[in-house]
């Protein structure tokens, strides 16, 4: 944990200039070496405090690797200076996102402990593959948003409300060009993956659907909530997370009781949609995106969305699964194109945006497009 808490550190200040190819190096590097001492750990038979030993490794490798392309690019001494305006500064924004970040871990963990104490473990396995799978497309995707995008919003709230509410509704509009066709698809070929790949886990069938179908919410409550962060908005950021985290444990307690796993499905879906909805509330007092766009572009995509779905549930019946995933990409691609979701100029700020080396360059991919 104290390896972890000071390597954030460096890569917060890669972050902020948009280097951002450390930071998956080392993410990579950490993942690779845990798993690897993990795995050796537990098949020569070591026990746990092998396998603890091999996560702190893995910490240190990550820290000292962090330390160093921090100070290949910013070349400031690692000598401590103390400076009682910025201790009071950072000491007075602490509590803030402190409790934010304890209501997310809440909101993660509730659902589980609700269905181990409500259940048993068997209906904590069963949630456990669509948590995961869903948990491993939200870390994968919109975190390449959040190191990409949060800098350039804290920077263009202080010098461009004009840019700020461009990059807005861009990150917003992508995120949900992404989420859709990925949480459609994976309510089509649920039933196929987990016969596949999970078979025991087949009861779980319905809470992997409607789980899929809430990642639209999910992917979208990240620009909503990284804008209310970087706009100073952090008070109204961990209230929201505040609500729905007691909303969930309320709601997981009843639906649990009543519906078991798929209760705790139903729960997520809920709050994630109560989520985006409280975001937008306090979204429009910040930057006055265009309404009207966001919805005629989200109905677009929807469309685009139902189409694939419908491709690959009928392909299902007739082709293989790899084949039917590949009909439905290849479907919504063309039909994206057809109502002209995917412009020229888009792909090539999409581009530049993930390129940038600074964040004051980002204005210039706005200008360019």
């Amino acid at each position: 944990m104290i390896f972890d808490a000071i390597t954030v550190v460096f890569y917060s200040f890669l972050r902020a200039k948009q280097y951002l190819k450390y930071e998956a190096i080392g993410v990579v590097g950490f993942q690779f070496i845990a798993f690897c001492g993990t795995v050796f750990s537990l098949f020569t038979g070591r026990g746990i405090i092998y396998v603890m030993a091999a996560l702190a490794l893995a910490g240190l490798i990550n820290l000292v690797y962090s330390a160093i392309a921090f100070r290949k690019k910013f070349k400031y001494p690692f000598r401590p200076r103390f400076d009682s305006g910025t201790f009071k500064y950072l000491f007075k924004l602490m509590p803030v996102f402190a409790l934010s970040g304890i209501f997310v871990r809440i909101y993660n963990a509730s659902d589980s402990v609700i269905l181990g104490y409500l259940r048993d473990n068997a209906a904590v396995g069963l949630f456990s593959v669509p948590a995961k799978i869903v948990t491993a497309f939200q870390a994968l995707i919109p975190g390449v948003f959040t190191a990409t995008v949060y800098p350039a919003m804290s920077n263009f709230y202080v010098t461009s409300k004009e840019k700020l509410q461009i990059l807005f509704e861009k990150s917003f509009n992508y995120l949900s060009l992404i989420s859709v066709p990925v949480a459609f698809g994976l309510y089509a070929i649920a039933e196929p993956v987990l016969r596949l790949i999970w078979p025991r886990y087949i009861e779980a069938l319905w809470t992997f659907k409607i789980m899929a179908l809430a990642l639209p919410f999910v992917f979208l409550a990240f620009p909503t909530g990284l804008l209310l962060r970087a706009c100073d908005r952090q008070n109204i950021n961990t209230i929201n997370r505040g609500v729905i985290t007691a909303l969930s444990v309320i709601l997981n307690v009843i639906l649990i009781y009543y519906y078991g796993v798929l209760g705790a499905g139903i729960t997520f879906f809920i709050v994630n949609a109560i989520l985006l909805a409280a975001d937008f509330i306090y979204v429009g007092k910040i930057v006055g995106y265009s309404a009207k766009n966001i919805l005629i572009y989200n109905a677009k995509v929807l469309i685009s969305g139902l189409i694939m779905m419908l491709v690959v549930d009928i392909s299902l019946s007739r082709a293989s699964l790899y084949l039917s995933i590949a009909a439905g990409a290849a479907t919504f691609f063309i039909t994206a194109l057809i109502m002209r979701l995917i412009a020229k100029q888009d792909i090539k700020y999409l581009r530049a945006m993930l390129k940038i080396k600074k964040t004051q360059d980002a204005g210039q991919a706005f200008n360019n497009n």
